[in-house]
């Protein structure tokens, strides 16, 4: 089975000693190298519209960044491939930032309206990058933060969640029927922070009336206590990317209605591990897709070093180690 890595590797959202190295083409350009060196030859990428905004072209994780230092993707996808990158297989798209500040209270400052027209003004974006990478899916965090709804909403929290799951199903399937049109498949990311937590995101993604798929993120579902082995197993035909990615976080504490639950303010503690260096046994999730013939892409999501490099090595190590061919 072959095994792609996450660009999420590079953490783009916190503060770190020369973060705004991280802001420049250059290091973008090595970091392609040292994937390369690490043996991956197929990468996913965030699709962040922060960059849109963030006056860096340099950063290649939205569109319009890419078209500014290359031209077109095609242009993109032959420099990647200079450095021994043969494909980017698809992206992982984050809408929620335009959900900051969302409240009932703003006087319409900023609305539902307002968040899920750019969700999908930004997700067709990523869909037309994707096309024209000749990549195979997209996938979207599914909600915004439970904390960050909470606040928006206060005791009203209950009717706003479930506005916002009213308004994410609508704006899903247009947005997966956009994706297929154009021969991408569009999958929902259930992060453990998120209102379709776990199970949750099953039962959502059936009730649509386009065709979406689940992004099993082991860490993700495992933090919410759900087991991705028995998802896997349950629902084969639903399986749209899997994602690697490790942790030995027990979430008892309720951390998950935080407005930065990766980093949670009642433990020290870091959510996420470099593969190999949490609880999540991967030999039997790699099984269970073998089992149902899984074809599709497996993503290695490694988020916990600052040294980039390092986690590159560390994959690598644990993948021809634990999980031969």
């Amino acid at each position: 089975m072959k095994h792609g890595l996450s660009m999420e590797i590079v953490d783009t959202h916190n503060q770190q000693p020369n973060r705004n190295r991280r802001e420049s083409k250059y290091y973008w350009d090595e970091i392609y190298t040292l994937v390369s060196a690490g043996g991956f030859t197929e990468v996913e990428t965030p699709y962040d519209p922060q960059w849109a905004f963030g006056g860096r072209s340099g950063v290649p994780l939205v569109y319009a960044n890419v078209l500014e230092k290359d031209g077109s993707a095609q242009n993109y996808l032959k420099r990647l491939n200079g450095y021994g990158i043969e494909r980017i297989v698809g992206v992982h798209y984050m809408p929620g930032m335009f959900f900051s500040g969302t409240s009932p209270h703003s006087n319409g400052a900023v609305s539902l309206d307002a968040y899920f027209g750019a969700m999908e003004y930004f997700g067709r974006g990523a869909v037309d990058y994707v096309a024209d990478l000749s990549g195979s899916y997209v996938t979207m965090s599914a909600t915004p933060k439970i904390g960050e709804i909470e606040k928006a909403y206060g005791e009203n929290y209950e009717s706003g969640a479930e506005d916002v799951l009213k308004g994410t199903a609508a704006a899903v399937e247009r947005l997966a029927s956009y994706a297929r049109s154009k021969g991408v498949r569009f999958c929902l990311k259930n992060e453990f922070y998120g209102l379709l937590r776990g199970d949750k995101i099953i039962d959502f993604v059936k009730a649509l009336n386009e065709k979406v798929y689940l992004d099993i993120d082991t860490a993700e579902y495992k933090i919410s206590g759900c087991c991705p082995v028995r998802v896997i197993r349950e629902h084969p035909d639903l399986i749209g990317v899997v994602h690697y990615s490790d942790t030995s976080f027990v979430d008892d504490q309720e951390c998950y209605r935080q407005m930065n639950p990766e980093f949670p303010a009642v433990k020290a503690s870091k959510v996420y591990r470099d593969l190999g260096d949490g609880t999540i046994h991967f030999p039997k999730v790699e099984a269970a897709l073998k089992d149902i013939g899984f074809t599709g892409h497996v993503i290695v999501s490694a988020r916990d070093s600052y040294d980039v490099s390092r986690s590159i090595l560390r994959a690598r190590y644990y993948i021809n180690s634990k999980l031969p061919e």
